[in-house]
C-alpha cells in the first residue's frame, strides 16, 4: 500500500475550494483531465473528491467496495 500516491490535482481555497470553478465553468474537469491525466483530484464544497476517467474507471467503480473508495482515515 505505500507505493500508492494520491491523484493530481488542485484542492482551491478552504470551504468554497474549487466548487465556484466547477459551476462557472463545465469544462473545467475535461481540462484537468487533459492536465492531470485520467485521476484528479480537487475539492468540492470543502469535501475531497476524485474524478475518474476511463474503460478501467467505469470497470473498477461499481465493482469495488465503498471502503476502497472513502477516504475517511486516509491522509491527503
Amino acid at each position: 500500500m505505500s507505493s500508492l500516491t494520491n491523484p493530481l490535482g488542485q484542492m482551491g481555497l478552504p470551504l468554497l475550494s474549487e466548487t465556484l470553478a466547477f459551476l462557472r465553468d463545465l469544462d473545467l474537469a475535461k481540462r484537468r483531465h487533459r492536465q492531470y491525466g485520467p485521476i484528479v483530484k480537487t475539492q468540492l464544497l470543502g469535501n475531497p473528491t476524485v474524478f475518474l476517467k476511463g474503460v478501467e474507471a467505469n470497470d473498477f467503480v461499481p465493482l469495488t467496495k465503498i471502503s476502497v473508495l472513502s477516504a475517511v482515515g486516509r491522509p491527503a
